[in-house]
């Protein structure tokens, strides 16, 4: 019979999953082309939070709150922690 529409159901997962991520990155460098950033690879550009503020930032016209880097001065009593209390 005729298909009406394309519901995906005859495509491969991992193809529907490469247009999707396809079609979402062209969306966001859409939205980050108003300032000064574009994602290359989705995945790894939104690792760390910083590419996603900042399409936050854009979306919503507002500055967002950045919180502070850690210090080596603050991960030391962590390590410590760490170190000492290793289990049995």
């Amino acid at each position: 019979g005729a298909r009406h529409g394309w519901s995906g159901a005859d495509t491969p997962l991992h193809e529907r999953e490469a247009v999707q991520k396809k079609t979402f990155t062209k969306w966001v460098n859409s939205h980050l082309a108003r300032g000064t950033c574009r994602l290359g690879d989705l995945y790894s550009d939104l690792r760390d939070g910083r590419m996603l503020l900042r399409l936050l930032e854009v979306l919503s016209g507002e500055q967002l709150v950045r919180a502070p880097a850690p210090t080596m001065g603050s991960l030391c009593p962590l390590w410590g922690h760490c170190t000492h209390h290793r289990g049995p």
